[in-house]
């Protein structure tokens, strides 16, 4: 392996002239790489590459950042926690957990049901409500919600509206 490469220095005139020649050989190709016909499919690789970034991009973002997609699981924990309550209404607030959200229910007493609210939603709607209608709390019922400690401030804000005036 030794003569090829004396042998090749030796016709060359030197090492250094064969590192120049090596130098220059590596330089042409560079240039050659650089060359109009090799620019071509370069670009439109890049432009097909970078095409195929942006759709997946927004695909991603039209699936996952669909709120009402997102925030289906957590009506249906609501609409769960509703349904296996609903033969028999209670007189007083029931705070359920379901998988890692909390449900309270709130007895409505004209109507002899329950009003269920998700107290921690993470996707909007951050108030969630079934079935739709008024109700009010006393601000003992508040308290005791409150003292669950996962209620967000929106739905914080949303029982306060409803707690009835003192007598």
């Amino acid at each position: 392996m030794a003569k090829p490469y004396r042998r090749c220095v030796e016709q060359c005139g030197g090492a250094s002239n064969f590192r120049a020649q090596r130098n220059y050989i590596a330089s042409e190709l560079f240039d050659g790489l650089q060359s109009q016909t090799m620019k071509r499919p370069l670009l439109i690789g890049l432009a097909v590459a970078a095409f195929l970034v942006i759709c997946g991009w927004l695909v991603y973002h039209g699936i996952f950042s669909n709120e009402e997609l997102a925030s289906k699981p957590e009506w249906s924990i609501v609409q769960a926690a509703s349904s296996q309550d609903r033969d028999k209404p209670g007189n007083k607030i029931e705070l359920v957990k379901i998988d890692e959200y909390s449900v309270v229910g709130i007895p409505v007493h004209d109507t002899r049901k329950e009003i269920w609210i998700m107290l921690n939603p993470r996707n909007p709607p951050y108030y969630k409500q079934i079935p739709q209608g008024s109700y009010t709390l006393s601000k003992e019922d508040l308290k005791t919600i409150l003292a669950s400690g996962v209620v967000i401030s929106t739905v914080e804000r949303c029982l306060e509206s409803h707690v009835e005036a003192p007598k």
